[in-house]
Order: C-alpha cells, then sequence, then structure tokens
C-alpha cells in the first residue's frame, strides 16, 4: 500500500498497463502514426474537450494525426486509475505539452479505460484544459 495525503491506496499490478497505454498515446501523438494511435483506442471511442467530441477510432485516429504538430512532446503524470469488477477503468492524468522546450499546454485527461481483446484501450477521453497557449 502507498499512503497519499492520509490515505492508502492499494497497488492494481494492472497500474503499469494503464501506464503503457498513456505512453503509447503520447508516442502516437507526437510520431503522428495512425497504426500506434489507432490500438489505443476502442472502435467506439469518445475523445475530446466537452465543446468538441470526435466518436470512433477512425475519427479520433484523423483528428489527432491532422492537428499534431510535429516537434511536439505530450507527456502524462500522475495518472491513477480506479478499477470496476468488469476490469475496466475510470482513468485520470496531468498532462503537459511542449514545443520548442516550452510549454503550450497543461490540463487533466479524464478517461474510461476498458480491455478488448486482451488489450487495454481508451473508450472515453475528455481533456479538460487548464493553461492553454493562445493560437
Amino acid at each position: 500500500m502507498t499512503e497519499t495525503a492520509g490515505r492508502a491506496w492499494p497497488y492494481d499490478p494492472r497500474q503499469g498497463e494503464v501506464e503503457t497505454l498513456y505512453a503509447r498515446y503520447s508516442f502516437g501523438v507526437d510520431s503522428r502514426d495512425p497504426a500506434v494511435l489507432g490500438a489505443c483506442f476502442g472502435e467506439d471511442v469518445r475523445f475530446g474537450t466537452a465543446a468538441d467530441v470526435s466518436s470512433g477510432r477512425a475519427a479520433t485516429v484523423d483528428r489527432l494525426t491532422g492537428r499534431s504538430v510535429p516537434g511536439t512532446l505530450h507527456t502524462a503524470v500522475n495518472v491513477l486509475a480506479t478499477w470496476s469488477d468488469d476490469d475496466s477503468a475510470h482513468s485520470r492524468a496531468d498532462f503537459t505539452m511542449l514545443r520548442e522546450g516550452r510549454v503550450v499546454a497543461s490540463g487533466t485527461y479524464v478517461d474510461r479505460i476498458a480491455r478488448v481483446d486482451g488489450v487495454l484501450v481508451f473508450t472515453e477521453r475528455v481533456i479538460h484544459y487548464g493553461w492553454r497557449e493562445a493560437r
């Protein structure tokens, strides 16, 4: 058990799988690799901000590969998943986007994750920007 703010958090061995999913997503979006990104999402994924949502894997991958700027680095930290009995999870992580060594956005990912054919994928991602560079 890990002690956090006076409360014990039991370690779940699936946490490593969740962190790997976040890393695959970051590497896929930074390289604009549709195959890597596609493997991160369920077929019916919902992805975006509260005001701008894509539905479906193909639309989400197209959105990410079309909007990603070369030289951008996505990082995700403080990844924490809460598991359900059906081997799905609610997860959240803080993110930072860097470009040319400067922060261009930061915020929180709020995700729903499920196991599909033995592999964890995002079935929903809501992006909450805490700060974003003006476009």
